[in-house]
């Protein structure tokens, strides 16, 4: 909310969460309603999960081509975000614009790490990343740097 971007607020299985209310109490900050049992919520980035469990934060980016057609080699992906102890991204690519079936299986990332990278990531010529965080801990990430060689059309 801060960045002024748009998010979708799902539950653990995707489906949409409805709000029906909220309201901002100077003591707690801002109070959301649940549609259907009406349970109230607080709304505050400190919290990293929700009855005990973590909560889930799917990150899924534009397709990158580096404005070029040419075959780009991804050697190295580094994640530039906060250290965290305990913190551990998944990152997955589709390189057939969303393509459902086209998407790479998750690999980790261990963001307490001084250089939280993934090595050896193939060739694309477009590709879009989902990112998720499920871990009982504060996730907040500034970049993701790319060591690319560029190849032929």
């Amino acid at each position: 909310m801060k960045e002024q971007r748009w998010a979708q607020w799902t539950d653990e299985d995707g489906n949409y969460w409805p709000i029906v209310s909220s309201t901002y109490l100077a003591s707690t900050g801002s109070v959301l309603q649940h549609e259907t049992n009406g349970k109230l919520y607080l709304f505050n980035s400190s919290y990293t999960s929700d009855d005990g469990a973590p909560i889930t934060v799917d990150i899924y980016t534009p397709n990158f081509d580096g404005e070029t057609r040419r075959r780009k080699h991804l050697n190295i992906l580094e994640v530039v975000g906060d250290r965290t102890p305990g913190s551990v991204l998944q990152l997955r690519y589709n390189d057939d614009d969303y393509n459902a079936a086209a998407w790479s299986t998750f690999r980790e990332v261990d963001l307490n790490l001084a250089k939280p990278i993934l090595e050896n990531n193939g060739t694309f010529i477009r590709r879009a990343y989902h990112l998720r965080h499920k871990c009982n801990t504060r996730l907040r990430l500034q970049a993701m740097e790319m060591q690319l060689d560029l190849g032929t059309l």
